[in-house]
């Protein structure tokens, strides 16, 4: 009787081991879908939103900007623009 437990044992093990791919395939589709999804529903996630504006600022507004934000960011106050 052990060895048929042993025998069932190593073929679900087997099983398992041989399933995985699959689970994993499905899980990063999954993954990137709700990444895409995202994106175009505008969802985008860590990018910098604001460094085009910063970058179209005159220099009064970037001034003010620095002013206000100065304390925050404190890679604004290392960078030249």
């Amino acid at each position: 009787m052990t060895i048929f437990k042993t025998i069932a044992a190593g073929l679900l093990v087997g099983l398992a081991i041989s399933l995985m791919p699959i689970f994993l395939l499905k899980f990063f589709a999954i993954i990137l879908l709700f990444k895409a999804a995202s994106r175009l529903l505008g969802f985008s996630g860590r990018r910098h939103c604001g460094h085009h504006r910063f970058h179209n600022m005159t220099e009064a507004e970037r001034a003010a900007f620095m002013e206000k934000f100065g304390q925050r960011c404190n890679h604004y106050q290392t960078k030249e623009a």
